[in-house]
Order: C-alpha cells, then sequence, then structure tokens
C-alpha cells in the first residue's frame, strides 16, 4: 500500500481497504487475504473521497 488507509471493508476472508496517496486520482485500493495477512492484489486509479479532516495548529484544534 502506498498510501494512508481511509476506509475498511471486510467481507468473508478478505479485506478491502481505500487508501489516499495524496494524489488527485492515483488513490488505490489494497485487497488483503485476511487467513494469510497476505496482500493479494492493489487496484490503482480507485477513488476515494475523505468526508472528515482535522487540521491542528500551535494554538489548539479546530474541527471541520
Amino acid at each position: 500500500m502506498n498510501g494512508e488507509p481511509v476506509s475498511v471493508v471486510l467481507n468473508q476472508n478478505k479485506a478491502y481497504i481505500g487508501c489516499d496517496t495524496d494524489a488527485n486520482y492515483d488513490d488505490e485500493c489494497a485487497i488483503i487475504d485476511l487467513t494469510t495477512l497476505q496482500l493479494e492484489n492493489t487496484i490503482t486509479n480507485f477513488p476515494v473521497k475523505i468526508i472528515s479532516y482535522v487540521l491542528t495548529f500551535f494554538h489548539g484544534r479546530n474541527i471541520y
């Protein structure tokens, strides 16, 4: 996986992890086999949308 995990969907013995790569259109989805904990496949150009984020400053936190 080349980015930050954003969302995870579990389906039977597989985990589908949407990863934000900080590029506009190059996000990806990693598919992990949960029985072996091995990366099975990566889907490139997979749209991941972050719907919440936190900004931190020197004087407290702002949450949007």
